[in-house]
């Protein structure tokens, strides 16, 4: 398949927090394979979740063709878990960016919203494309992984401040929502006037069963059910990348992408090329 030279590249990827250099999954023990998957299928825009400022830094210095925004869930800035944006500085302008809460409060950034367990936040920019003068939105989020109400309640306000933030551009919403395609919460998405990239019919798509596996080998695989049997996300898809306006999907997959068998996160990538129509 052509991809046309204007169509955009996004990846979505949770990377897994920092769980410090004697743990297993260590991200020192991770990062050059997070580094090369990355590198390989060449995002224009990649959103990433979980890392945390250290992380952050370190993919800074690598991807140093790039521009990001990042915010620390704790506090907005630094602290916690990031939401973290990253652009081609030779394809793409920074025209705005923002973050709000996921919560009663979502401009009190770090409060913990509903029944979740943690903050968490959206994280969002407006880009210029300097290749067809388009301009369009992206907004990054984690949805809570313990709080159904937080996750339902999340995704109605990202909805609401969706259309705000917009103004009728593009939208590209992407992140770990924590949330399968038969939820509440991701009907919520939906109901709002988001569509799901891996719903495209003309679209290529390379999909897989799920997007979250915690390092799951095969030999293991009845004691991994056994031992995640109630948590409903464990081999399910809740990594999400969803579209509004004028945007035509070319191409959408879950990349697989592992070294021997070893993963670079407990979360597959998403990955989507598609191009911003005139307007």
């Amino acid at each position: 398949m052509n991809i046309p030279g204007d169509s955009i590249r996004l990846i979505s990827f949770n990377i897994l927090y920092d769980y410090g250099a004697d743990k297993p999954y260590s991200w020192q023990s991770r990062r050059e394979n997070i580094f090369s998957l990355l590198r390989f299928h060449a995002p224009d825009v990649f959103c990433l979740q979980e890392p945390l400022q250290n992380q952050v830094e370190d993919l800074a210095d690598y991807f140093n063709d790039y521009s990001h925004i990042t915010a620390g869930c704790s506090d907005g800035v630094s602290e916690g878990q990031h939401m973290t944006t990253f652009f081609l500085k030779d394809k793409f302008e920074m025209l705005e960016h923002g973050k709000f809460g996921l919560s009663e409060k979502p401009e009190k950034l770090g409060f913990v919203g509903w029944d979740a367990k943690n903050p968490r936040l959206a994280l969002w920019v407006k880009l210029f494309q300097r290749s067809t003068t388009n301009c369009f939105c992206v907004i990054n989020t984690h949805l809570d992984h313990i709080g159904e109400n937080a996750r339902q309640q999340s995704a109605l306000l990202i909805g609401r401040r969706a259309a705000d933030i917009s103004n009728d551009l593009p939208i590209l919403l992407c992140g770990d929502f924590n949330a399968y395609n038969d939820s509440q919460t991701y009907r919520n998405i939906k109901d709002s006037g988001f569509i799901d990239c891996a719903d495209i019919p003309t679209a290529l798509n390379y999909n897989q069963p799920y997007s979250y596996h915690r390092f799951y080998l095969e030999e293991e695989i009845d004691r991994y059910l056994e031992e995640y049997k109630d948590d409903p996300r464990v081999l399910k898809v809740i990594d999400h990348i969803f579209f509004k306006g004028a945007v035509r999907v070319l191409r959408h997959g879950i990349l697989g992408d592992n070294y021997a068998g070893i993963y670079p996160s407990d979360h597959f990538p998403k990955i989507c090329d598609l191009l911003l129509e005139a307007h």
